[in-house]
């Protein structure tokens, strides 16, 4: 008992944090370029939302909050952790600075935002390993982090034509595709389903996080970026290339999943 208190105390607490420190930020970030007040308004309505909404998912997934290496419980959001919901956490403020950036200057804490939400992809795996805090429930909320972001910042994306729509498409079907597997495999096995992770499915993600912070690069004045605009194509292609390959992975690997979940529902055992 003493665990699920301390550990959902550890879950709001931290969320708190980030929320007010994104809140602040984006304050600073308003007064500085001039933004009206009334911006600020929605921004934190959709920022509480969705910090509300991680705070929600971490107490649903408290069951995943233990050590795979000794299978102790962890009964705090540990630095891995923060490191992953810091990228959740910025999601509405990059969101916000996508739209803003039609009128007002913001392209600079634009491309210092979605910098550091995608290295945080980096570093998170990382430092896990390296200070031995590898945990299941970090499986879970880096997967859900880095679909999660991708997805809405692919919309937005689209909208600023940033991206092709056959760009974008592929991006909604090879990272929907996990979600919907997951799924699937949940409700078969009647718990949840383990995250399976793999070198081109990190891999995909991290070469469409760096294509996405280079076609940031295309707001900035045309006289600057002639030659993204000519090269850009071919770095889509090639990042296109390797979501293809992922998905058929993650495809080979759902239909494995399925069989194993359906074989295990049909044996329960002694």
């Amino acid at each position: 008992m003493e665990h699920k208190k301390r550990l959902t105390l550890s879950i709001i607490t931290v969320t708190a944090v980030l929320f007010a420190l994104q809140s602040l930020i984006f304050r600073q970030l308003m007064k500085y370029y001039g933004i009206p007040g009334r911006v600020l308004g929605d921004y934190l309505i959709v920022s509480s939302i969705t910090h509300v909404l991680l705070a929600v998912t971490l107490l649903l997934f408290r069951f995943a909050f233990y050590n795979v290496q000794t299978g102790e419980r962890v009964d705090y959001i540990n630095l891995p952790n923060a490191i992953t919901m810091v990228r959740i956490s910025s999601t509405p403020a990059i969101l916000f600075l996508l739209f803003l950036n039609m009128q007002y200057p913001v392209i600079r804490p634009l491309i210092i935002y979605t910098v550091v939400a995608f290295i945080s992809d980096l570093l998170d795996g990382n430092v896990s390993r390296r200070t031995k805090q590898v945990t299941k429930i970090g499986a879970y909320l880096d997967s859900m982090s880095d679909y999660g972001v991708l997805i809405a910042v692919s919309v937005a994306f689209l909208y600023f034509d940033l991206v092709t729509f056959a760009f974008f498409l592929l991006v909604m079907v090879r990272f929907l595709v996990q979600w919907i597997g997951m799924g699937i495999v949940t409700l078969i096995n009647r718990k949840w389903a383990d995250h399976r992770s793999s070198f081109l499915g990190k891999a995909s993600v991290f070469a469409t996080m760096s294509l996405y912070g280079v076609a940031l690069l295309k707001l900035i004045p045309r006289a600057e970026r002639i030659a993204i605009e000519t090269w850009f194509p071919y770095a889509e292609a090639f990042v296109a290339v390797v979501l293809i390959i992922s998905l058929l992975e993650k495809l080979a690997f759902l239909f494995h999943d399925i069989q194993d979940a359906k074989k295990a529902r049909g044996n329960p055992g002694p």
